[in-house]
């Protein structure tokens, strides 16, 4: 089946912004939207063979990059940057725009929103706003609870204030992600913790849109929305019959190894919200669509969309 891959522009919640976004359609009328959310530190064009998959068994896929991520991003000092202390809810506005876009082009149709690894966390806090307006959440790559989160956020303003927000810290990068390597025997490259599969480790390092370091506005924004995310009260403004799936590689150091997404589930469940899924993929990393075999992933998830979408 032929896929049509158009691109287009929209103006972003910041005022300055040109946020870039593909759309992924096969032949015929879709029966459903899917709206991808991508990770930090890099760009929705990585989901083209996931969007291929969908978009060949009837959905049509959208999908933007980020501010400070991918084609959002004109100069590439802007590239890992968010700006402002309310950047992200920027972020989650502009998901919010390109929603509004896709219904606008197909009115009536089922909505499923996933997100993945930052983007899990950005969906999390849209749905606070926007959640009655999806038929279906997808968590990838989550995150629970870090403690460390306060203390980052203290380190930030403190170094901004001195640095500027633009400034690039290797300290609080690394405090961030120093540790992703540890459980891995034999590292090749300090982002195996991204995947088994050597290519796609491979492949994100030699992309030039790919794992820049965030600057401390990035870091702040990044670290404010998982804040919000993971406080004690999150999820009771979830309708109760909202289908939940939670999905991570079981190997995946964002996720505690099962800990942290585990936790988000039990948020969920404890919220009162009765359609839950959780799903750990053995062997797997934190890109469980990237990895080697990732068939059953993208089955599962064909799967799971295909219930929502017949009400089974």
């Amino acid at each position: 089946m032929e896929i049509q891959v158009n691109t287009d522009f929209y103006g972003s919640c910041d005022g300055e912004t040109n946020i870039g976004y593909n759309v992924w359609k096969g032949e015929g009328e879709p029966k459903a939207i899917f709206q991808i959310v991508h990770g930090m530190a890099e760009h929705i064009d990585r989901y083209d063979d996931f969007a291929r998959f969908l978009a060949g068994n009837g959905y049509v896929i959208f999908g933007n990059n980020h501010i400070g991520h991918g084609n959002s991003v004109t100069d590439r000092q802007n590239l890992g940057h968010i700006g402002g202390k309310n950047g992200y809810e920027n972020m989650v506005d502009d998901i919010h725009t390109l929603m509004q876009i896709a219904k606008e082009n197909y009115p009536g149709l089922p909505i499923i929103l996933f997100g993945h690894s930052m983007g899990s966390l950005l969906v999390r806090l849209f749905t606070e706003r926007w959640a009655g307006e999806i038929d279906g959440l997808i968590l990838c790559g989550t995150s629970g609870n870090n403690p460390l989160t306060s203390t980052g956020l203290a380190l930030i303003n403190t170094i901004a204030a001195v640095k500027g927000w633009r400034y690039r810290s290797r300290f609080i990068d690394n405090m961030a992600f120093g540790s992703y390597n540890d459980k891995i025997d034999k590292k090749r490259t300090k982002f195996d913790w991204l995947s088994v599969n050597e290519d796609n480790v491979d492949n994100y390092i030699a992309d030039d849109d790919c794992g820049v370091m965030f600057t401390l506005g990035g870091f702040y924004n990044l670290m404010m929305t998982l804040k919000l995310v993971t406080r004690k009260d999150w999820g009771t403004h979830l309708p109760k019959n909202l289908p939940v799936l939670l999905i991570s590689g079981a190997d995946d150091p964002v996720g505690g190894y099962k800990k942290g997404v585990a936790e988000t589930a039990n948020r969920l469940r404890s919220a009162g919200v009765k359609k839950i899924e959780l799903k750990f993929y053995e062997g797997m990393r934190h890109e469980i669509l990237n990895e080697n075999e990732p068939d059953e992933v993208y089955e599962d998830l064909l799967n799971w969309s295909e219930k929502i979408i017949t009400g089974d």
